[in-house]
């Protein structure tokens, strides 16, 4: 009876892990979160800024790199280049210098390759808005299941890195 028991919770551990991108399953990963929508990476050049994906092809190079650190109840997320940490913020996402202030977010599959990101236990999700200047902030909404709001984890290359 007790074998069962512990069958059936390693059975769900089991599944709700496998259900992580591998490069996010525990400790620190480079990662680059891609948009469906605009088919452009994440990223920031200023500390204290919005975060946005452009709505052109441009190469980002550690701009767009982020790093991906297990915490408890999700994960926070930092740009390589800034150093600076992604903060909800009246449902706007920014990067604060101080990895205290960083927001915990929760990562949840949605179907193939592609994830929503999120206020853990809010239905608020990383939404890509409309561009202006070829540029789409990135925002917190109520999930509504747009490919605004569907994202694509990849391990970064760090050989791409811009000195």
């Amino acid at each position: 009876m007790v074998s069962d028991k512990l069958l059936v919770l390693s059975s769900l551990f089991l599944v709700a892990f496998a259900q992580l991108p591998p490069e996010i399953t525990s400790g620190e990963q480079r990662v680059l979160f891609e948009n469906e929508h605009s088919q452009s990476s994440v990223r920031s050049y200023t500390p204290d800024r919005d975060i946005y994906v452009p709505f052109v092809n441009v190469e980002g190079g550690e701009h767009e790199q982020w790093t991906l650190s297990k915490t408890q109840g999700g994960y926070t997320i930092g740009n390589v280049a800034t150093g600076g940490f992604i903060k909800a913020e009246d449902k706007r996402l920014v990067t604060t210098t101080s990895e205290g202030n960083a927001t915990t977010f929760a990562i949840s599959p949605a179907g193939g390759d592609s994830y929503v990101i999120k206020l853990p236990y809010e239905d608020l999700v990383w939404t890509v808005q409309n561009p202006v200047n070829y540029q789409g902030a990135v925002i917190l909404a109520p999930s509504v299941g747009s490919d605004a709001q569907l994202w694509y984890i990849d391990e970064a290359d760090e050989s791409c890195d811009v000195d």
